[in-house]
């Protein structure tokens, strides 16, 4: 993380303006329609919730259009804020044990969730 800060970016679209999430859902299809041709990318698409004390948690991993790996997790007692963390970590950990790749595109819908992450003060690790 600290050699490659300024790799990491994060896409924050409000949910309520249409036309901002229109806006967003193009703009992210531009980049998986050019990425698609690109075999160095690959996309994580991560959905986490949390329903009568039961949180689950899908994650599915494409390369050029391709599903790669589909995982799906289950637990209790656990809060919505580490089901999303704990997500993002599996599909960034399956990731980067395929060859070969130097774009990892993570599409999830709790971006201030993933963006601790990368804040050392509220997140150490």
């Amino acid at each position: 993380m600290n050699t490659f800060s300024d790799c990491f970016s994060f896409n924050i679209v409000k949910r309520k303006d249409t036309k901002a999430r229109i806006a967003h859902l193009n703009k992210l299809k531009n980049i998986y329609r050019v990425s698609k041709n690109n075999p160095n990318t690959l996309f994580i698409i991560i959905d986490a919730s949390v329903k009568n004390n039961i949180a689950t948690s899908v994650t599915h991993i494409c390369k050029e259009q391709a599903l790669i790996t589909k995982a799906i997790y289950h637990t209790m007692n656990i809060s919505p804020t580490k089901v999303e963390l704990f997500a993002i970590r599996c599909g960034i950990s399956q990731a980067i044990h395929i060859n070969d790749i130097t774009n990892i595109v993570v599409v999830t819908d709790a971006i201030s969730t993933a963006q601790k992450i990368f804040d050392t003060s509220c997140h150490p690790f």
